[in-house]
Formats: structure tokens, sequence, C-alpha cells
């Protein structure tokens, strides 16, 4: 079964600015930021109904959420200026060597 990796990128993509908004909209209080997160969870979630339809939903939900939490933490170091400990780079780093076992 051949994966969409583009969607699966999309999804994880839109899942991140979906969290993004949410943590912007908790230091901002504009109520714009909290539909803008619910659109792009609502764009996660139609992602979802395609990428289910055409892959298998073990390794497609793997690979989305692995993606999400890759982003997510370079969201938090680039944008946030978060610091990146030691558990977080090896986590991160098993992440990679998880997409690479799914992928196959």
């Amino acid at each position: 079964m051949q994966l969409p990796y583009g969607l699966i990128l999309f999804a994880a993509i839109v899942g991140v600015l979906s969290k993004t908004a949410i943590k912007e909209y908790n230091t901002d209080d504009n109520i714009n930021l909290m539909f803008l997160a619910i659109f792009f969870d609502l764009l996660f979630i139609l992602s979802f109904v395609y990428i289910f339809k055409t892959s298998d939903i073990i390794t497609s939900h793997s690979l989305v959420q692995i993606l999400a939490i890759i982003l997510v933490a370079m969201v938090g170091i680039f944008y946030y200026k978060e610091h990146l400990t030691m558990n977080h780079l090896i986590g991160i780093l098993l992440g990679l060597a998880g997409i690479y076992f799914l992928s196959k």
C-alpha cells in the first residue's frame, strides 16, 4: 500500500499550526487565534479521512505523530526560544529512526 507522504506531512504541519495557535492564544487572548486553531484542526481531521482511505492506520498515524513531535520541537526551539535538552535530542533522534523504520 502506497503511503501518501505529502498528505502525511501536511497533516503533521497543520497539527503543529493548530497547537501553535493555541499557545499564542494563551499569551495574546485574541479569539481569532482560537478560530484559527479550530480551522487547522478541521484540516487535520480531513487529511486523516483521506490518509486512512489509502494507507494503514498503524504506519500513517505513527508517521504523522512522530513528524508532529519533531516539528513542535523545531517551533519550540526556533520560534519560542526554548532550550533543547539531551533527553529531547535523544527523543528526536529516536523519532527520526522511527520514521525510517515505519516507511520501510
